[in-house]
């Protein structure tokens, strides 16, 4: 986190890199909540960063992504955005109430109706559950999985977008006693129907328990994360809900702030939500952070870890998909062309050389035989390499007979070079020098046959 200033006169201020001039300790999100992981979705909780404080007029804020690789170097930023923040106090620790009520189905329109609640006093005390559930025809298992619901998805409830159970403690899913056979600690914390029992026959469900492994505080609370129901055959998600704050407006209302990644230009793609719960009090909770961040390109499911994050102050600027911390000059003279296939997810990488291979050889559909696109440079002196590139046939190729044959289609039992030359240039069977005809051919220059 940065604490620079701002100067109401330098608002057209557009630069990652005077973030690095002011810069907070406070802010620095990796040191308290581990490293951030690109290509995952996951939930962060602060407890010492509070979004009243960035009510602060002088100050602007900014969440910055560093290079996994070079710490020193930024790979992506975005400004925070607040909405509807107010001054307040902390006076005192209230209990934390979630609620699922909303389910989406997989595929398929959600018949499932009631909710699940969950209440914590404090994070010493166990966490109370009262479910309400009708609808339950041919179920089996619920659970706690480890990010939200992404309603937008057709099959929002599938691991891949809501990953696995949730299981901070890592439980071996292979020393699991029966359901309801074992003690809460026993089972992954996200196993409901391990601890309480399956829903097998039944068509609905009321009842009420406690379980002493969940959390509603800290870094292991279940908020921001999702509950799945399974059927009973093949242990199917069916459906699916986000835990989400269950507070009355008269009770406590929620701040919510987005730092959006999405440039189009940029490495990282998604957004970092964060929300916090402020009560009729004053009282506020710590911030839950929601990371959903991909690489560019819509087929890229690369995963990088430990990448250092932060909040800053500045603006996002031009540079905040730059590989460097210097503006770059501007260049000239670059090659262009058309290639056969369509970008890949390899249009955005660092490394230069690398970057668009997948775009495969360049667009010819006449098969016009050029030899420029071929990149032959003029200081080329190996006449073998230069029609071994032309012709796909090896640099270890020594019949340049044969390479001419299969180039005009006259056969390998062409001996006149000569003639074979002027077919391809159209500059005379009379041609004697076949310097000009290489050089014409290949615009590499006069060379030395010798």
């Amino acid at each position: 986190m940065n604490g620079a200033l701002h100067d109401f006169q330098d608002k057209s201020r557009e630069n990652c890199d005077f973030l690095q001039l002011v810069y907070e300790n406070s802010g620095h999100l990796d040191q308290r909540l581990g490293k951030l992981k690109v290509g995952k979705k996951t939930i962060y909780r602060d407890p010492a960063l509070g979004l009243i404080n960035f009510k602060q007029n002088r100050h602007r804020y900014y969440l910055v992504i560093y290079d996994n690789e070079h710490t020193d170097a930024y790979l992506s930023c975005s400004p925070i955005h607040l909405h509807n923040p107010t001054a307040l106090k902390i006076e005192q620790i209230h209990r934390r109430k979630v609620v699922v009520r909303d389910w989406f189905g997989n595929g398929e329109i959600a018949s499932l109706k009631g909710k699940i609640e969950f209440y914590q006093e404090s994070e010493y005390d166990y966490v109370d559950m009262e479910l309400d559930l009708q609808g339950l025809n041919d179920t089996s298992g619920y659970h706690i999985h480890m990010t939200s619901v992404q309603e937008s998805l057709e099959f929002p409830c599938e691991d891949s977008a809501i990953y696995g159970h949730w299981n901070p403690y890592g439980i071996s899913i292979y020393n699991v006693p029966p359901p309801k056979q074992g003690t809460p600690d026993q089972y992954e914390a996200g196993d409901l129907s391990g601890k309480f029992g399956t829903l097998d026959g039944l068509s609905m469900l009321k009842t009420a328990g406690n379980d002493t492994v969940l959390q509603l505080f800290g870094q292991q609370s279940i908020l921001g994360r999702s509950v799945v129901v399974d059927k009973r055959e093949k242990r199917a998600h069916w459906v699916c809900s986000t835990i989400e704050r269950g507070y009355a407006p008269s009770e406590a209302r929620e701040l919510r702030a987005i730092a959006s990644f999405d440039r189009i230009d940029g490495f990282v793609y998604g957004y970092m939500k964060l929300t916090q719960l402020i009560h009729a009090d004053g009282t506020q909770s710590e911030t839950v952070i929601e990371a959903n961040l991909r690489y560019a390109g819509p087929q890229n499911t690369n995963v990088t870890r430990n990448h250092e994050w932060a909040i800053y102050v500045n603006p996002v600027g031009v540079d905040a998909s730059s590989l460097f911390l210097v503006p770059q000059p501007d260049t000239r003279n670059h090659e262009w062309a058309i290639y056969v296939n369509p970008v890949g997810v390899d249009a955005t990488v660092k490394v230069l050389h690398t970057r668009c291979t997948a775009a495969g050889y360049i667009w010819n559909p006449y098969y016009t035989q050029l030899a420029a696109p071929l990149n032959v440079r003029p200081d080329a002196n190996n006449l073998e390499l230069l029609f071994s590139r032309l012709m796909d046939v090896g640099p270890d190729a020594n019949n340049l007979e044969l390479l001419f044959s299969r180039l005009m289609d006259v056969g390998p039992d062409a001996n006149n070079l000569e003639l074979l030359f002027s077919r391809l240039m159209d500059v005379g069977p009379d041609a004697n020098n076949l310097e000009l005809l290489f050089s014409r051919l290949m615009d590499v220059g006069r060379v030395d046959l010798r």
